[in-house]
């Protein structure tokens, strides 16, 4: 596991704020005037951001509760991840149905390839907030959830990727510990 030094998170909370300073006072598309917050907090909530926590397991990973179709579960927050996954032995915790893919292919990753499945889904859900979705892919997770309980103690759900990351348009704040999303 390779760990950003303590400077880096100062150096991304610094370029935040300069970049913050830089936008004030520039003119937004609507009109209104600029957007006038101190912390990245403030600015994201004024732009429509809501947040949610996130948990660091002690071997430095960040976890994140959401909901599947309306069922609780803990994901890690994976950024190189391209898909959000979950466990296939999982999927009838979140109301799927595994007998009834939508598709099938071969994923390569770090360990190598894997079986990856699409399956349909109604929503996907942070803190308060219900984001509909339409698929969610499923893989076996026993590997990775095998090292996790061994490290931590902790099994996961799946993994939440840069496809709902980037729909949602999400910003995640190491510093403060919150996941900030918004609607598309």
């Amino acid at each position: 596991m390779i760990s950003a030094p303590r400077s880096f998170t100062a150096r991304a909370v610094l370029t935040a704020a300069a970049l913050l300073a830089a936008c004030a006072s520039l003119p937004n598309a609507s009109g209104e005037p600029p957007i006038t917050a101190q912390t990245l907090s403030e600015a994201l909530a004024a732009s429509g951001y809501s947040s949610i926590p996130l948990k660091r397991l002690r071997i430095g990973v960040e976890t994140v509760a959401l909901r599947i179709n309306g069922q609780m579960g803990l994901f890690v927050l994976d950024t190189g991840a391209s898909l959000t996954v979950i466990d296939s032995r999982r999927l009838a915790k979140f109301g799927i149905d595994s007998g009834a893919p939508l598709n099938s292919t071969t994923a390569i990753g770090a360990g190598g390839g894997v079986l990856v499945s699409s399956y349909g889904v109604k929503t996907i859900g942070f803190g308060n907030h219900i984001y509909s979705i339409d698929r969610i892919s499923a893989a076996d997770m026993s590997a990775v959830n095998a090292s996790f309980v061994k490290d931590t103690g902790i099994s996961v759900d799946g993994v939440l990727g840069h496809d709902v990351l980037s729909h949602l348009d999400a910003v995640i704040d190491l510093g403060s510990g919150r996941l900030f999303l918004r609607k598309p």
